[in-house]
């Protein structure tokens, strides 16, 4: 397989990984406002810099 489809799909497990496990204690996530109603959880910001780690 092309390796930067292989990089892709590592990304993108890692990314819903860690979603899921954030979806597993909600109340432990913590959302700010970016602008008006446009949110960003620090899921989101983590799950961001993984794929920009690889």
């Amino acid at each position: 397989m092309n390796p930067f489809l292989n990089t892709a799909f590592k990304a993108a497990r890692r990314a819903g990984q860690m979603m899921i496990r954030a979806a597993g204690n909600l109340d432990a996530v913590k959302t700010d406002s970016k602008a008006f109603n446009d949110f960003v959880s620090d899921v989101d910001r983590n799950s961001e810099s993984s794929w920009l780690r690889l």
